[in-house]
């Protein structure tokens, strides 16, 4: 009889268990599917924002005549600076919305150069090796939102800054004849992507998000 009812205990103990682990993989997965979905549409939004601002005729203009500067290597750098181009440019970008426009902007010709931005330190630097493979699916035509990065890693000749992760949303400029002429990007917060990972990470803590060594 001692036997039957351990063997019982033992059945109900090892039920119960399994209950609560589907429980709470089903309860995680839903809640993971909630959080992928809220990000998303979140990121659908910083593209469609971006998409309104560089199909912008007057910005489209404008970087055109930034782009036209190019050609002329000599003095690049203060001679855009200085251009009624660069100035209008930069108000267009930084009278979009401040979801994309709080944390400056950037336009970039198709060879990869940095035309315009809120920072002067960026202008005139060409895009890092790590920054390529964006400015290539742009150069497509594609409207795309980056991982998170560290802030100034795709600008050659600029320390990254690990402390402050950010991402962008970009998109390509383009002319009354669909011609690509130059790409525009937004850089944003990281938060709501770094978010996801923390979420799983408590369930598992080898998901959990590493922070980068300081080089």
């Amino acid at each position: 009889m001692t036997l039957v009812v351990w063997a019982l205990q033992s059945w109900a103990q090892g039920s119960l268990e399994t209950q609560l682990r589907e429980e709470a993989v089903r309860s995680l997965r839903q809640s993971v599917d909630l959080r992928v979905e809220g990000l998303r549409s979140w990121a659908g939004r910083q593209k469609d924002l971006a998409r309104k601002v560089f199909e912008d005729p007057e910005l489209v203009a404008q970087a055109a005549r930034l782009v036209e500067m190019e050609s002329n290597p000599v003095d690049l750098k203060a001679r855009l600076l200085a251009s009624p181009a660069f100035k209008k440019a930069g108000e267009i970008m930084a009278a979009a919305s401040p979801e994309i426009a709080d944390r400056g902007y950037i336009i970039i010709s198709p060879s990869g150069l940095d035309l315009l931005s809120e920072s002067d330190e960026i202008v005139g630097r060409v895009v890092t090796a790590d920054g390529a493979a964006y400015v290539r699916r742009v150069n497509l035509g594609q409207y795309i939102l980056s991982r998170p990065y560290p802030d100034r890693q795709f600008a050659q000749g600029l320390a990254r800054d690990f402390r402050n992760p950010v991402m962008f949303v970009g998109g390509p400029i383009k002319n009354a004849a669909g011609t690509i002429i130059a790409m525009g990007f937004s850089p944003l917060l990281a938060g709501p992507l770094l978010r996801l990972p923390e979420i799983v990470g408590r369930r598992d803590p080898g998901l959990r998000r590493k922070e980068p060594a300081p080089q």
